[in-house]
């Protein structure tokens, strides 16, 4: 029988030229992983940035068209209040004084921070706050842009500095007419230190800008009437002729448009905008980019971890495979190999049967069995069995007596 011829040995140059080969392929596979899980953790990183972002802008410029509705009603309200109407016709002290009890009134049930009221002329005749030192009545405010669009208009809105407290605000003002004369205006002033300090619990920076760009509510103080984007110095003096900012000087921010989001100082965010219902308002939530893009890189590094156990598992047990692969093959070449060193001679394998015949024959019989034993059925009744099938097929004269021997006939119930 011919033996196939055995592969060749592989040579060391050769390991170590596959286990080059499959280092440097390992590498560059992990290298593409890990530039691509880093592009994966930068792009989940910025959507649920955005999300995040789109949402908290949605809730807070909810809370402020709420308060904003609340106190939109009220000067409508007052414009038909015949004490207003009175006060504003007769311009007497007593009417003043009377409508100033009623304004405090007010003011405090409504949350209003003042209530005042102004004639034709701009002067305040009447206002909730007539018993502070910082009370409005006697002021002129003829040059402020509400009054001004309120006697043009019918009404107007202006967020701006106070005059006289020097505290931000949004000013409500409608004009009042009687038989179609123009009376004055009804003016109503909010502050929202309330809802900013709301807005300051949340990890993302809030504020409103007006039309002119300029941030007029915000959650960071620092950031109030400071113009969101760059403005030119003709309308920085502008702005500053009407007043509505006092003496701010309107710096921009240091706003900087990265990598999809907005860069604040040294801050990254991600923006968000909201219309509010005031002119030329919109409510800017930045949120903040860095714990969204610290979870994606958490992932992303479990991504890599994994796949980096996953491919030292497979490089350790290729070597095993291998070897357990060839440990057939080397049994059978090694069994080989002693064939043809150690040739077993012929007349050892003519003699082996006979050999074994013989020690069949000599081997003594084997002891009778009881045939109930172990089986259930009445001792003392021998079974024939093998043996004594093998016994009868014994030449004459070595056949056992015993085994050979006629069984009597059943007795009893047993040959019933």
């Amino acid at each position: 029988m011919s033996l196939k011829s055995e592969s060749p040995p592989i040579g060391p140059h050769a390991h170590r030229r596959r286990l080059f080969v499959a280092v440097a392929v390992g590498l560059a596979i992990l290298l593409v992983a890990g530039f691509g899980l880093a592009q994966w953790a930068a792009g989940r990183a910025g959507a649920q940035a955005d999300a995040e972002a789109r949402q908290n802008a949605r809730a807070h410029a909810s809370l402020l068209e709420s308060e904003l509705q609340k106190f939109r009603l009220l000067p409508r309200v007052l414009t038909e209040f015949p004490d207003v109407r009175a006060a504003l016709a007769d311009k007497s002290d007593a009417a003043s004084r009377r409508l100033d009890r009623e304004l405090e009134q007010l003011a405090a049930r409504t949350d209003a921070t003042v209530i005042y009221v102004i004639d034709a002329d701009g002067m305040t005749i009447a206002a909730s706050n007539w018993r502070a030192p910082t009370s409005f009545v006697g002021e002129n405010y003829r040059f402020r842009p509400y009054f001004q669009g309120a006697m043009r208009s019918g009404e107007a809105e202006l967020f701006a500095l106070g005059t006289v407290s020097g505290r931000p605000g949004l000013y409500l003002a409608r004009r009042v007419d009687v038989g179609g004369r123009q009376l004055g205006v009804i003016v109503l002033k909010v502050e929202f230190d309330k809802l900013e300090s709301r807005w300051a619990d949340s990890a993302a920076a809030t504020l409103v800008t007006d039309a002119a760009g300029i941030v007029v509510m915000s959650s960071e103080p620092a950031w109030r009437f400071r113009s969101f984007a760059p403005i030119s110095a003709e309308t920085q003096q502008r702005l500053r002729a009407t007043r509505s900012y006092g003496d701010a000087r309107l710096d921009p921010l240091p706003v900087d448009r990265v990598d999809g989001g907005v860069r604040v100082g040294t801050d990254l965010f991600r923006e968000a905008d909201e219309r509010v219902s005031f002119p030329g308002g919109t409510l800017r939530l930045l949120q903040p980019a860095e714990p969204a893009r610290a979870s994606a890189n958490a992932t992303a590094r479990v991504a890599f971890l994994v796949l980096l156990i996953l491919g030292r598992g497979d490089h350790h047990a290729a070597p095993c495979r291998r070897a357990a692969d060839a440990a057939p093959g080397r049994a059978r070449s090694a069994r080989t190999r002693s064939r043809r060193a150690h040739p077993r001679p012929a007349h050892r394998e003519r003699r082996t049967a006979p050999r074994v015949r013989a020690a069949d024959r000599n081997r003594p019989p084997l002891p009778r069995r009881a045939r109930g034993a172990g089986t259930g059925e009445p001792a003392g009744l021998d079974r024939p069995d093998h043996r004594r099938r093998r016994a009868r097929n014994q030449p004459a004269d070595r056949r056992d007596p015993h085994l050979c021997r006629k069984q009597p006939a059943l007795s009893g119930a047993r040959a019933a």
